[in-house]
């Protein structure tokens, strides 16, 4: 089987994303919680088979044919990721708090080199989903050095990178900064 191309690498991510933001919403008290691990690990699961069987998402990335939901293609390629980003940034965490708002967090973030935008201050505060509101994340812990991936889509949590797939992840993030500039968010159901 041929390695997946980096635009079908993103709609699987895509794809994802989208069942698990679904199965987070259905997802309902403690006895939800159980079932939604089960229901995840399940489509964890169909998606690697499908994988390794060679079912893949293919076809031209500007067609809507075959795409989840009323999602436009702003995040099938890398470049419509970065667009549908507000902060990318390498750095280390200085700091998580409980935000004001439920299942929200204050990370206080070192940045060490800005993505995007291309410039900005040392230290920020985001404040973001809380990756631990439902149980199946931990919370970044001070010293870490993270590459944080921020959407635009407040709801969304934050894509962190660690370790080797820091430099993976830069090496896929880098060549597409150019290509996004001016690229418009077509994520949302209403753009």
């Amino acid at each position: 089987m041929e390695p997946l191309t980096e635009s079908e690498e993103d709609r699987l991510r895509l794809t994802l994303s989208l069942i698990a933001k679904e199965a987070d919403r259905e997802a309902t008290a403690q006895a939800a919680h159980r079932n939604r691990r089960r229901v995840l690990t399940g489509m964890l699961i169909a998606a690697a088979v499908a994988i390794s069987m060679g079912i893949a998402v293919t076809g031209d990335p500007s067609s809507t044919a075959g795409r989840p939901g009323p999602r436009g293609d702003g995040k099938l390629t890398t470049a419509g990721a970065i667009a549908c980003s507000r902060v990318i940034a390498e750095g280390d965490v200085v700091s998580v708090r409980d935000a004001p708002q439920p299942d929200r967090v204050i990370l206080t973030f070192h940045v060490k080199d800005w993505l995007k935008p291309a410039h900005g201050a040392q230290q920020v505060d985001l404040n973001v989903v809380d990756p631990a509101k439902d149980g199946l994340l931990k919370r970044w812990q001070p010293g870490e050095h993270v590459l944080i991936v921020v959407e635009t889509d407040r709801d969304n949590h934050v894509n962190t990178y660690r370790g080797d797939t820091i430099a993976e992840r830069r090496a896929e993030l880098e060549p597409a900064l150019p290509k996004a500039l001016g690229m418009k968010c077509s994520n949302r159901a209403d753009s």
